[in-house]
C-alpha cells in the first residue's frame, strides 16, 4: 500500500494465505464498484474497467504514484486496516539469529511442561514459567526465577557456563592446530566422549565453530598481538608461501622482541593474501603497511631468505635485512657435496639402496635380520632423503654409516652400486663433518638463539675443517673453504651481527681441541674475527646508538691517552678512535668487567643476564633489547607456513574460503607460537623414529 494512499472504511483486503504476494496497481487504474477478489487469488495490475462504471467506484479516491508499487513477500491479514504511515520491511534484510547457548544452560533446572509445551517447570520447586513466546525461546523469565529464588544454583550455573565457553575455545584451537575438520564435533563418538566428561556440555556444530567461535578467537588473538607490539622496536622474519594448486598465496611474518620486563617474545604478525606473481613491490608494500597497522616504533631488522625479490623489496622499504643463516647453511652443504665427485658417488649409491629398502618389504626384512644377527646398534630403517632439506640427507647418511656392511651385501645381491673400503671411510668422515654443521644448525634454531652467536659459531665450523685436512676428506676441505667464504662472508661484515656480539656477555668455547684457548668472551674474541678498522667502527656505532636520546651524553673532547699495556679491550683502540660519548663508553667498560667476573655460561639465554643487571647499563640496555631480539634465521616463518600448509592442504577443507583459512592458520599458529621454535634438547628428539614426517623442519625453495 503506498504511503499516501487512503483506504475507505468499507474497503476489504483479501486473505493472503496461499496467494502469490504481489498486488500491483498501475497509474490511473480504477476498480469497478462490484469488483471482488476471492481469498488466495493474486491480482495482476492490468485491469480494464468500463468508462460508465468509474463514478460509483467506492475506492476512486485512492491515488497511486507514477511507478508501480510492488509488495514483495509482504502479507496483510484478512480484514485488517492499514494506516497511512504503514511501511513494509525489506525482505532481503534478515535478522540474524543470536547464539542459543546461554538459554540452554538455564534449562538445566527446567523441564518442559507435560500439558503445555510453551511452558517449563522448575525442578527445584513448583514454579512454572513460559519459555516459548510466538515460537521463540525467551530465557529472561528462567534467569529471573533462578537469580531470585535459587541464587546458589544460579552461581554454579554461571561458573559452569564459563567452563563451557573455555571448552569450546580449546576445541577450536585443537581443530586449528591439529588440521582437523570442523565437522569433527558432529562425530557421534566425539559427542558421546564429551558427554561422558560433562553431560551438560552442548557440543557446537560445524557452522558455529567456523563462524562465531572462530571469529571470536581470531579477534582475541589479533588484539593480543597488537597490544604486545604496539610502540616497540621489533625484528621480523617473513616469507612468501603458495599452495600446491596455486589457489592460495600468502605473505606472512613473525615478530621477535624483548619486553621491558626482559622476556623474549615471539608472535605471528600477519598472514596476508597476495595476488599475482611474487615480486619486490609486494614486499615493499607489506613492510610499509606493517608499521602503520601495528603502531610500531620501527622494524629494527628483517630476516628472510636470499631471494632477489626479498633483497630488493626490503631495500625499497628502507628496512635493514639479514639473510637467514639456515638457508645459507643448506646452500653451503649442497653445493659442497655437488662440487666433489667422490661425495656425489657415495650419496647416489646410498639413495639407490635406500629407495629399494622402502619399496621392497622382503629386502627390509632380510636387512633387519642381518642387523639383528650382528647386534647392530642402529636397527632403524634407513630414511629417505628429502632433497630440499639437507638435514634429511644427514640422517640418511648417518644410518647408512652404521649399517654400511649389511647395506653393501644387500646392494650386491640386487645389483646396486657397492661402496669399497675407501668410500666407506669417506662416508664416516663425511658424517662427522655434517654432524658438526648440524650442531650449528640446531643451535641456531632454538627459541633463545640470537644473531650474536652467528659469527663465533661460524668460526668454530670453519676451524673444525682443520681436523679433516689429513683424513679421507683432504681433497674435500679446499672446496668447502671456498664455498664457506662465498656463503658466510656477509655475516662477518654485517653490522647487526657485530654489534649484537658486543652486548652478549656469554662465554664461548672457541677451540675445544686446543689447550691454550679454552673459554673466552665473544666480544674479546671478535678481534680475531674482523679487522681492527671494522672493530673501531662498530664500537663507535654502538656507543652512538646507545647514547641517542640521553640528554647528558656529550662527546669526549679529551686528548687520546698515550699507548700503554692493554688493561681492557678499549685501551688498545682508544688512541685511534674518534671521539665518542662518555656515558656509553663507561657503561661498556662496566659491562666488560661484570661479565668477566660473573662468567655467564654459553648455554644460557643472555636475556637472563640483562634482566638482572639492566639497571646498571641504562644506555646499553636500550640497544641490547633490540639487538638480542634478532634471531639468526627465518625458521619461524618457515614453521608458520608449515602450519598454514597443513590447514590449507587438508582435503576436508577444500571448499573453505580463503578468509576462513587465514583465520584458522592465524589462530593455530598463535596457539602454538611457543612451540614454533625448538628447545635445545628437542631438535634430535623431534625426528626420533620419524622417517618422513618432517613437517616442522625448514623447507628450502
Amino acid at each position: 500500500v503506498p504511503k499516501d494512499a487512503t483506504v475507505p472504511k468499507d474497503a476489504t483486503v483479501p486473505n493472503p494465505v496461499d496467494a502469490t504476494p504481489m498486488l500491483t496497481v498501475p497509474h490511473a487504474t480504477t476498480v469497478p464498484n462490484d469488483a471482488s477478489v476471492s481469498d488466495g487469488e493474486s491480482v495482476h495490475a492490468e485491469i480494464t474497467v468500463a468508462e460508465e462504471d468509474r463514478a460509483p467506484n467506492p475506492v476512486a479516491s485512492i491515488t497511486v504514484p507514477d511507478e508501480a508499487t510492488v509488495l514483495d513477500e509482504a502479507t496483510v491479514p484478512h480484514g485488517a486496516t492499514v494506516s497511512n504511515d504503514a511501511t513494509v520491511p525489506d525482505p532481503k534484510q534478515k535478522k540474524r539469529r543470536g547464539p542459543m547457548e546461554i538459554r540452554t544452560h538455564f534449562m538445566t533446572y527446567f523441564v518442559v511442561n507435560a500439558n503445555d509445551i510453551t511452558k517449563v517447570d522448575c525442578t527445584l520447586c513448583d514454579h512454572t514459567a513460559t519459555y516459548l513466546f510466538g515460537g521463540k525461546k525467551v530465557s529472561s523469565g528462567l534467569k529471573h526465577h533462578l537469580t531470585t529464588v535459587h541464587p546458589e544454583q544460579y552461581g554454579a550455573l554461571i561458573s559452569l557456563e564459563a567452563r563451557h565457553v573455555a571448552a569450546k575455545q580449546w576445541l577450536l584451537r585443537a581443530i586449528a592446530t591439529g588440521s582437523l575438520p570442523f565437522n569433527i564435533a558432529q562425530n557421534p563418538e566425539i559427542r558421546e566422549f564429551l558427554r561422558c566428561l560433562d553431560p551438560t556440555f552442548l557440543v557446537p556444530d560445524r557452522k558455529t565453530l567456523s563462524g562465531t567461535i572462530l571469529d571470536s578467537e581470531y579477534v582475541v588473538a589479533r588484539r593480543a598481538v597488537c597490544d604486545a607490539v604496539r610502540g616497540e622496536h621489533i625484528a621480523i622474519t617473513m616469507d612468501h608461501w603458495t599452495s600446491k594448486d596455486s589457489a592460495h598465496s600468502v605473505m606472512g611474518s613473525t615478530a621477535h622482541l624483548i619486553t621491558p620486563q626482559w622476556k623474549r617474545e615471539l608472535f605471528v604478525l600477519t598472514l596476508d593474501d597476495t595476488e599475482g606473481s611474487h615480486n619486490s613491490d609486494q614486499v615493499n608494500c607489506f613492510l610499509s603497511d606493517l608499521t602503520k597497522e601495528f603502531n610500531l616504533a620501527s622494524v629494527y631488522c628483517c630476516l628472510s631468505d636470499s631471494a632477489s625479490v626479498m633483497r630488493s623489496g626490503t631495500a625499497k622499504a628502507g628496512v635493514d635485512r639479514v639473510g637467514c643463516v639456515l638457508h645459507a647453511t643448506h646452500l653451503f652443504i649442497m653445493e659442497s657435496i655437488d662440487n666433489w665427485k667422490p661425495a656425489t658417488e657415495i650419496v647416489f649409491a646410498i639413495r639407490k639402496i635406500a629407495a629399494h629398502v622402502h619399496r621392497s618389504r622382503n629386502s627390509w626384512i632380510s636387512l633387519l635380520r642381518a642387523l639383528v644377527d650382528v647386534n647392530c646398534t642402529n636397527q632403524k630403517k634407513i630414511p629417505m632423503e628429502i632433497r630440499i632439506r639437507w638435514g634429511s640427507l644427514l640422517r640418511m647418511l648417518r644410518v647408512a654409516a652404521d649399517q654400511i656392511d649389511q647395506l653393501s651385501d644387500l646392494a650386491e645381491e640386487h645389483g646396486f652400486p657397492v661402496l669399497d673400503d675407501g668410500q666407506k671411510m669417506t662416508l664416516r668422515r663425511l658424517v662427522e663433518f655434517l654432524s658438526t654443521v648440524d650442531t650449528f644448525s640446531s643451535t641456531m634454531s632454538t627459541h633463545s638463539a640470537t644473531l650474536s652467536s652467528v659469527i663465533p659459531y661460524l668460526r668454530g665450523v670453519e676451524s673444525s675443517l682443520a681436523n679433516y685436512s689429513t683424513s679421507a676428506l683432504k681433497d674435500f676441505v679446499p672446496i668447502v673453504q671456498k664455498i664457506f667464504a662465498k656463503r658466510f662472508t656477509c655475516y662477518f661484515e654485517n653490522e647487526f651481527a657485530r654489534k649484537s656480539m658486543l652486548v652478549d656477555p656469554r662465554l664461548l668455547l672457541v677451540h675445544p681441541m686446543r689447550l691454550d684457548i679454552l673459554l673466552i668472551f665473544r666480544f674479546l674474541y671478535w678481534g680475531t674475527l674482523i679487522s681492527p678498522t671494522d672493530e673501531e667502527d662498530t664500537l663507535h656505532k654502538l656507543f652512538r646508538e646507545a647514547d641517542e636520546g640521553h640528554c647528558d651524553s656529550q662527546a669526549d673532547s679529551t686528548p687520546p691517552p698515550a699507548k700503554r699495556a692493554r688493561p681492557s679491550l678499549l685501551a688498545g683502540i682508544a688512541p685511534k678512535m674518534t671521539p665518542v660519548p662518555i656515558g656509553a663508553r663507561l657503561e661498556f667498560e662496566k659491562l666488560h668487567s661484570l661479565a668477566k667476573r660473573i662468567q655467564f655460561p654459553e648455554e644460557k639465554d643472555p636475556v637472563e643476564f640483562w634482566k638482572e643487571h639492566h639497571q646498571l647499563f641504562p644506555r646499553l640496555a636500550k640497544v641490547a633489547r633490540c639487538l638480542l631480539a634478532i634471531p639468526p634465521s627465518s625458521i619461524d616463518s618457515e614453521r608458520l607456513f608449515s602450519t598454514v600448509g597443513l590447514v590449507v592442504n587438508n582435503r576436508l577443507r577444500a571448499r573453505t574460503d580463503s578468509y576462513t583459512m587465514k583465520k584458522m592458520a592465524f589462530v593455530g599458529a598463535h596457539s602454538r607460537r611457543e612451540r614454533i621454535r625448538f628447545g635445545p634438547d628437542e631438535w634430535e628428539a623431534h625426528f626420533e623414529g620419524d622417517d618422513q614426517g618432517f613437517s616442522d623442519t625448514v623447507a628450502f625453495e
